[in-house]
Protein backbone atom coordinates (compact mmCIF):
# COMPACT_ATOMS: atom_id res chain seq x y z
CA UNK A 1 0.00 0.00 0.00
CA UNK A 2 1.29 3.44 -0.90
CA UNK A 3 1.45 6.31 1.63
CA UNK A 4 -1.51 8.68 1.85
CA UNK A 5 -1.54 11.14 -1.05
CA UNK A 6 -0.22 14.61 -0.44
CA UNK A 7 -2.57 17.18 1.01
CA UNK A 8 -5.34 14.76 1.96
CA UNK A 9 -6.63 14.47 5.51
CA UNK A 10 -4.58 11.85 7.31
CA UNK A 11 -5.15 9.70 10.39
CA UNK A 12 -3.37 10.49 13.59
CA UNK A 13 -0.03 8.92 14.41
CA UNK A 14 0.66 5.93 16.66
CA UNK A 15 2.66 6.80 19.74
CA UNK A 16 2.58 6.78 23.49
CA UNK A 17 -0.79 5.67 24.80
CA UNK A 18 -1.42 3.47 21.74
CA UNK A 19 -4.77 1.68 21.74
CA UNK A 20 -7.25 0.71 24.45
CA UNK A 21 -6.74 -3.01 23.82
CA UNK A 22 -2.96 -2.71 23.71
CA UNK A 23 -0.69 -3.45 26.64
CA UNK A 24 2.18 -1.06 27.37
CA UNK A 25 5.19 -2.14 29.36
CA UNK A 26 8.31 -0.46 30.65
CA UNK A 27 11.31 -2.03 32.35
CA UNK A 28 9.64 -5.43 32.48
CA UNK A 29 6.40 -4.20 34.03
CA UNK A 30 3.15 -4.69 32.06
CA UNK A 31 0.11 -2.53 32.51
CA UNK A 32 -3.15 -1.98 30.68
CA UNK A 33 -2.90 1.13 28.53
CA UNK A 34 -5.31 3.90 29.44
CA UNK A 35 -8.18 4.33 27.02
CA UNK A 36 -8.71 7.92 26.02
CA UNK A 37 -11.81 9.51 24.60
CA UNK A 38 -11.84 10.39 20.92
CA UNK A 39 -12.67 14.09 20.81
CA UNK A 40 -15.05 15.11 18.01
CA UNK A 41 -13.80 17.71 15.56
CA UNK A 42 -14.96 19.11 12.21
CA UNK A 43 -13.39 17.16 9.38
CA UNK A 44 -14.62 16.05 5.99
CA UNK A 45 -17.86 14.26 5.18
CA UNK A 46 -18.21 10.87 3.62
CA UNK A 47 -15.07 8.82 3.18
CA UNK A 48 -12.89 11.04 5.35
CA UNK A 49 -15.24 10.67 8.31
CA UNK A 50 -15.27 6.91 7.82
CA UNK A 51 -11.49 6.90 7.73
CA UNK A 52 -11.22 8.90 10.95
CA UNK A 53 -13.70 6.72 12.79
CA UNK A 54 -11.69 3.61 11.91
CA UNK A 55 -8.47 5.04 13.24
CA UNK A 56 -7.05 3.63 16.46
CA UNK A 57 -6.67 5.94 19.41
CA UNK A 58 -3.10 6.93 18.70
CA UNK A 59 -1.09 9.89 19.88
CA UNK A 60 1.73 12.31 19.13
CA UNK A 61 3.80 13.93 21.86
CA UNK A 62 4.99 17.51 21.38
CA UNK A 63 6.16 20.71 23.03
CA UNK A 64 4.18 23.92 23.05
CA UNK A 65 4.70 27.25 24.77
CA UNK A 66 1.93 28.43 27.10
CA UNK A 67 2.66 32.16 27.59
CA UNK A 68 -0.60 32.82 29.45
CA UNK A 69 0.38 30.68 32.45
CA UNK A 70 2.24 32.17 35.39
CA UNK A 71 5.09 31.55 35.16
CA UNK A 72 5.13 31.06 31.38
CA UNK A 73 5.57 27.34 30.74
CA UNK A 74 6.77 24.90 28.15
CA UNK A 75 4.21 22.10 28.02
CA UNK A 76 5.06 18.56 26.94
CA UNK A 77 1.94 16.53 26.31
CA UNK A 78 0.27 13.91 24.18
CA UNK A 79 -2.82 14.24 22.02
CA UNK A 80 -4.76 12.62 19.24
CA UNK A 81 -4.24 15.54 16.91
CA UNK A 82 -2.19 18.73 17.13
CA UNK A 83 -2.65 21.25 18.72
CA UNK A 84 -4.87 19.74 21.48
CA UNK A 85 -2.82 18.06 24.19
CA UNK A 86 -4.84 15.60 26.26
CA UNK A 87 -2.51 13.76 28.63
CA UNK A 88 0.71 14.59 30.43
CA UNK A 89 4.13 13.04 30.10
CA UNK A 90 5.66 12.21 33.46
CA UNK A 91 8.98 13.88 34.20
CA UNK A 92 10.51 10.56 35.23
CA UNK A 93 9.95 9.32 31.68
CA UNK A 94 12.30 11.93 30.19
CA UNK A 95 15.60 10.28 29.36
CA UNK A 96 17.32 13.13 27.52
CA UNK A 97 16.22 16.77 27.61
CA UNK A 98 17.46 20.32 27.34
CA UNK A 99 17.04 23.85 26.04
CA UNK A 100 19.65 26.17 24.56
CA UNK A 101 19.76 29.61 23.06
CA UNK A 102 20.23 29.06 19.37
CA UNK A 103 23.40 31.15 19.25
CA UNK A 104 24.96 28.77 21.79
CA UNK A 105 23.55 25.70 20.06
CA UNK A 106 25.18 26.77 16.80
CA UNK A 107 28.63 27.14 18.36
CA UNK A 108 28.66 24.38 20.99
CA UNK A 109 26.05 21.91 19.82
CA UNK A 110 23.72 20.00 22.14
CA UNK A 111 26.18 20.24 25.05
CA UNK A 112 25.01 23.85 25.36
CA UNK A 113 21.63 22.58 26.49
CA UNK A 114 20.47 23.19 30.03
CA UNK A 115 18.33 20.50 31.60
CA UNK A 116 14.59 21.13 31.78
CA UNK A 117 12.95 21.41 35.19
CA UNK A 118 9.34 20.74 36.10
CA UNK A 119 7.25 23.55 37.57
CA UNK A 120 6.41 22.68 41.16
CA UNK A 121 2.99 22.89 42.77
CA UNK A 122 -0.46 23.02 41.15
CA UNK A 123 0.83 25.01 38.16
CA UNK A 124 3.02 22.05 37.24
CA UNK A 125 0.31 19.41 37.59
CA UNK A 126 -1.66 20.11 34.46
CA UNK A 127 -3.72 17.04 33.49
CA UNK A 128 -3.08 17.55 29.78
CA UNK A 129 0.67 18.21 29.83
CA UNK A 130 3.83 18.25 31.87
CA UNK A 131 4.55 21.91 32.70
CA UNK A 132 8.24 22.69 32.39
CA UNK A 133 10.01 25.89 33.28
CA UNK A 134 10.45 28.00 30.16
CA UNK A 135 14.04 29.28 29.84
CA UNK A 136 14.37 32.99 30.56
CA UNK A 137 15.64 33.57 27.02
CA UNK A 138 12.47 32.07 25.53
CA UNK A 139 10.19 33.95 27.97
CA UNK A 140 11.64 37.37 27.19
CA UNK A 141 8.99 39.90 26.17
CA UNK A 142 7.86 41.16 23.78
CA UNK A 143 10.14 39.08 21.51
CA UNK A 144 11.65 35.82 22.80
CA UNK A 145 15.31 35.15 22.19
CA UNK A 146 15.59 32.28 19.67
CA UNK A 147 15.72 29.08 21.72
CA UNK A 148 15.55 25.35 20.92
CA UNK A 149 14.23 22.72 23.33
CA UNK A 150 14.26 18.95 22.95
CA UNK A 151 13.53 15.69 24.76
CA UNK A 152 13.65 11.92 24.31
CA UNK A 153 11.55 9.59 26.42
CA UNK A 154 12.48 6.23 27.88
CA UNK A 155 11.58 3.20 25.71
CA UNK A 156 8.14 1.66 26.09
CA UNK A 157 7.01 -1.80 25.01
CA UNK A 158 3.73 -2.37 23.22
CA UNK A 159 1.65 -5.44 22.38
CA UNK A 160 -0.98 -4.69 19.77
CA UNK A 161 -3.99 -6.70 18.66
CA UNK A 162 -3.44 -8.02 15.10
CA UNK A 163 -6.71 -6.46 13.91
CA UNK A 164 -5.36 -2.99 14.72
CA UNK A 165 -1.98 -3.28 13.02
CA UNK A 166 -3.20 -2.30 9.54
CA UNK A 167 -4.60 1.00 10.85
CA UNK A 168 -1.32 1.71 12.63
CA UNK A 169 0.69 1.08 9.45
CA UNK A 170 -1.65 3.38 7.53
CA UNK A 171 -1.27 6.13 10.15
CA UNK A 172 2.51 6.21 9.80
CA UNK A 173 2.43 5.73 5.99
CA UNK A 174 4.45 2.53 6.31
CA UNK A 175 5.99 1.20 3.07
CA UNK A 176 5.04 -2.10 1.45
CA UNK A 177 8.16 -3.81 2.79
CA UNK A 178 6.94 -3.38 6.38
CA UNK A 179 3.47 -4.60 5.52
CA UNK A 180 4.97 -7.69 3.89
CA UNK A 181 7.14 -8.27 6.96
CA UNK A 182 4.03 -8.17 9.15
CA UNK A 183 2.27 -10.64 6.84
CA UNK A 184 5.18 -13.05 7.35
CA UNK A 185 5.04 -12.56 11.12
CA UNK A 186 1.31 -13.28 11.09
CA UNK A 187 1.78 -16.38 8.96
CA UNK A 188 4.28 -17.63 11.52
CA UNK A 189 1.76 -17.03 14.31
CA UNK A 190 3.80 -14.34 16.03
CA UNK A 191 2.11 -11.37 17.79
CA UNK A 192 2.85 -7.67 17.28
CA UNK A 193 5.36 -6.76 19.97
CA UNK A 194 7.06 -3.38 19.61
CA UNK A 195 9.51 -1.22 21.51
CA UNK A 196 9.13 2.49 20.76
CA UNK A 197 10.90 5.69 21.75
CA UNK A 198 9.43 9.17 21.35
CA UNK A 199 11.36 12.34 20.62
CA UNK A 200 10.22 15.98 20.51
CA UNK A 201 11.81 19.28 19.59
CA UNK A 202 10.50 22.86 19.65
CA UNK A 203 11.79 26.05 18.07
CA UNK A 204 10.89 29.22 19.97
CA UNK A 205 11.39 32.71 18.51
CA UNK A 206 12.85 31.36 15.26
CA UNK A 207 14.47 28.22 13.92
CA UNK A 208 17.89 26.67 14.33
CA UNK A 209 19.64 24.47 11.78
CA UNK A 210 21.80 22.76 14.44
CA UNK A 211 20.79 19.21 15.42
CA UNK A 212 20.25 18.42 19.09
CA UNK A 213 21.35 14.81 18.78
CA UNK A 214 17.99 13.01 19.04
CA UNK A 215 17.88 9.50 17.57
CA UNK A 216 15.18 10.66 15.12
CA UNK A 217 15.06 14.40 14.60
CA UNK A 218 13.64 16.98 12.20
CA UNK A 219 15.69 20.15 11.76
CA UNK A 220 14.68 23.35 9.96
CA UNK A 221 17.58 24.22 7.68
CA UNK A 222 17.38 27.90 8.46
CA UNK A 223 18.61 30.10 11.28
CA UNK A 224 15.91 32.65 11.96
CA UNK A 225 12.19 32.96 11.40
CA UNK A 226 10.19 30.75 9.03
CA UNK A 227 7.89 32.99 7.03
CA UNK A 228 4.59 32.46 5.32
CA UNK A 229 4.78 31.32 1.70
CA UNK A 230 8.58 31.38 1.70
CA UNK A 231 10.25 28.11 0.71
CA UNK A 232 11.93 26.34 3.61
CA UNK A 233 13.91 23.11 3.80
CA UNK A 234 13.58 20.63 6.67
CA UNK A 235 15.95 17.70 7.17
CA UNK A 236 15.03 14.38 8.78
CA UNK A 237 17.94 12.74 10.59
CA UNK A 238 18.31 9.25 12.03
CA UNK A 239 21.31 8.86 14.32
CA UNK A 240 22.60 12.11 12.84
CA UNK A 241 22.43 10.88 9.23
CA UNK A 242 19.93 11.98 6.54
CA UNK A 243 16.91 9.68 6.30
CA UNK A 244 16.05 9.49 2.60
CA UNK A 245 12.73 8.53 0.98
CA UNK A 246 10.79 8.69 4.23
CA UNK A 247 7.28 10.06 4.87
CA UNK A 248 6.64 13.07 7.08
CA UNK A 249 3.44 14.96 7.80
CA UNK A 250 3.01 18.64 8.63
CA UNK A 251 -0.06 19.84 10.54
CA UNK A 252 -1.14 23.43 11.19
CA UNK A 253 -2.96 24.41 14.38
CA UNK A 254 -5.87 25.83 12.36
CA UNK A 255 -6.41 22.96 9.92
CA UNK A 256 -7.39 19.30 10.17
CA UNK A 257 -5.72 18.66 6.82
CA UNK A 258 -2.22 17.22 7.06
CA UNK A 259 0.39 17.83 4.35
CA UNK A 260 2.26 14.61 3.54
CA UNK A 261 5.71 14.82 1.99
CA UNK A 262 8.51 12.32 1.39
CA UNK A 263 12.15 13.19 1.96
CA UNK A 264 14.45 13.29 -1.06
CA UNK A 265 17.78 11.52 -1.49
CA UNK A 266 19.38 13.98 0.93
CA UNK A 267 16.77 13.36 3.62
CA UNK A 268 15.08 16.73 3.03
CA UNK A 269 11.73 18.20 2.14
CA UNK A 270 11.23 21.67 0.68
CA UNK A 271 7.96 23.56 0.69
CA UNK A 272 6.32 26.93 1.27
CA UNK A 273 3.85 26.63 4.14
CA UNK A 274 0.43 28.06 3.27
CA UNK A 275 -0.75 29.08 6.75
CA UNK A 276 0.75 31.13 9.55
CA UNK A 277 0.83 30.19 13.23
CA UNK A 278 2.02 27.00 14.88
CA UNK A 279 3.01 23.93 12.89
CA UNK A 280 3.90 20.38 13.88
CA UNK A 281 6.00 17.99 11.82
CA UNK A 282 5.62 14.31 12.70
CA UNK A 283 7.36 11.20 11.43
CA UNK A 284 7.80 7.58 12.52
CA UNK A 285 10.65 5.20 11.70
CA UNK A 286 9.54 1.58 12.14
CA UNK A 287 11.88 -1.41 11.76
CA UNK A 288 10.81 -5.05 11.47
CA UNK A 289 12.19 -7.78 13.76
CA UNK A 290 15.65 -9.02 12.84
CA UNK A 291 14.99 -12.53 14.18
CA UNK A 292 12.00 -14.61 15.37
CA UNK A 293 10.51 -13.45 18.66
CA UNK A 294 12.35 -10.12 18.56
CA UNK A 295 10.35 -6.92 18.83
CA UNK A 296 9.57 -4.39 16.18
CA UNK A 297 11.55 -1.21 16.86
CA UNK A 298 10.32 2.33 16.27
CA UNK A 299 11.16 5.96 16.85
CA UNK A 300 8.55 8.74 16.76
CA UNK A 301 9.55 12.36 16.39
CA UNK A 302 7.81 15.73 16.37
CA UNK A 303 9.03 19.24 15.63
CA UNK A 304 6.98 22.31 16.54
CA UNK A 305 7.69 25.77 15.18
CA UNK A 306 5.87 28.95 14.16
CA UNK A 307 5.41 30.50 10.75
CA UNK A 308 5.60 34.29 10.82
CA UNK A 309 3.94 36.78 8.45
CA UNK A 310 5.90 37.84 5.37
CA UNK A 311 8.25 40.76 5.75
CA UNK A 312 6.25 43.92 5.10
CA UNK A 313 7.33 45.84 2.05
CA UNK A 314 6.44 49.47 1.54
CA UNK A 315 5.19 50.99 -1.72
CA UNK A 316 7.73 51.41 -4.46
CA UNK A 317 9.25 54.89 -4.55
CA UNK A 318 7.77 57.22 -7.12
CA UNK A 319 9.77 57.63 -10.30
CA UNK A 320 11.55 60.99 -10.50
CA UNK A 321 9.89 63.51 -12.74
Amino acid sequence: MTPPPIDLPSPVTAACLAWPAARCCRRGRTRQARATRSWPRPFFLGAALSLLSAVALAHDTWFQVEPQTRPPALWLGTGERFPVQQSRVEFEHLRLHGCARQAELATRGAVAGRALTAIAGPAGRQPQALALRLPASAAREPVPEPTSCWASLVPFDLELEPARVAAYLDEIAAPDALRQAWAREQAAGRPWRERFVKHARAEIGGASSTPAGLALEAVVLRDGPVRLRESVEIALLHQGQPLADHPVELVNERSAVGLWRRTDGRGRIALALPLGGRWLLRSTLLRSPMAPNERWQSDFTTLTFSVEPPVATGPAPAAPR
